[in-house]
Order: structure tokens, then C-alpha cells, then sequence
């Protein structure tokens, strides 16, 4: 077992997959999507935020960034896009799996590609593959 004296990015990094790897015990137990958000920290305290939303909500998907696929949730019928999250779709030329929006965003869609890399797109630009 490890003690931390002070906090720094590395120990944090550590820290966030035990608290993954963890929360993915809570989500299953529960039937749940649980994603930890970004930590913000100083020697001897950080904060994470947590947050939960049901399968229900999600349209039983499991998804990547809660944030991310409730606000798709919320917006895809305003921005009339029948594309379920999680689907493969293509844009610019490229494929990748829609994972959420951000609404407010100039280009809202979050998609990630076969690379792991996460893309900004319009919501013109995505088609179903």
C-alpha cells in the first residue's frame, strides 16, 4: 500500500483508474452509467466530480462521457437526428462511434474514431454508416 504525503499529477493519474475501476463496480451493481469528471487539486486535497444517470436514459447503452450522451439525449431530436449514441457513423471521410454532444459548441457532436481520438463535428457532417 502506497502513502501519499502530497498530491501530483502522477498519483492523481493512479488514483483516477482505482476510482474507475471502482465506480464500474457500482455502475454494474446498480445498473447505472457512472463517470468521474475532471480533478482539480492541491498538496494535500483534490475534487472530483461523480455523476450518475440511468440505462433508461441512455436507451440502456452504456456510454463514455455521461455529460456528453445526456445532453445528446436532450438535443438530438431539436437538431432532428435519429442516430441512436453509441451508433457508427461516418464523417469527413473518416468512421467512429457518436458518443454525446456538446450543445453549445460550435461543432456539437463528439465522435470518437477507431484511434481512440475524439472529433468535433456538425451535425451535417454525421451520417450513419
Amino acid at each position: 500500500m502506497m502513502n501519499i504525503v502530497k498530491f501530483d499529477r502522477e498519483n492523481l493519474r493512479n488514483i483516477r483508474t482505482d476510482l474507475e475501476d471502482a465506480l464500474e463496480k457500482v455502475a454494474l451493481k446498480y445498473g447505472l452509467s457512472i463517470s468521474a469528471g475532471g480533478i482539480s487539486f492541491g498538496e494535500t486535497n483534490f475534487t472530483c466530480k461523480i455523476t450518475a444517470i440511468t440505462k433508461e436514459a441512455t436507451g440502456g447503452e452504456e456510454v463514455e462521457n455521461v455529460k456528453w450522451a445526456t445532453a445528446y439525449k436532450r438535443y438530438a431530436a431539436m437538431w432532428d437526428i435519429k442516430i441512436p449514441i453509441n451508433a457508427e457513423v461516418t464523417f469527413n471521410g473518416r468512421t467512429g462511434v457518436l458518443i454525446g454532444a456538446r450543445p453549445k459548441a460550435r461543432y456539437p457532436l463528439v465522435v470518437k474514431s477507431a484511434d481512440g481520438k475524439l472529433h468535433a463535428v456538425s451535425v451535417q457532417d454525421v451520417k450513419v454508416k
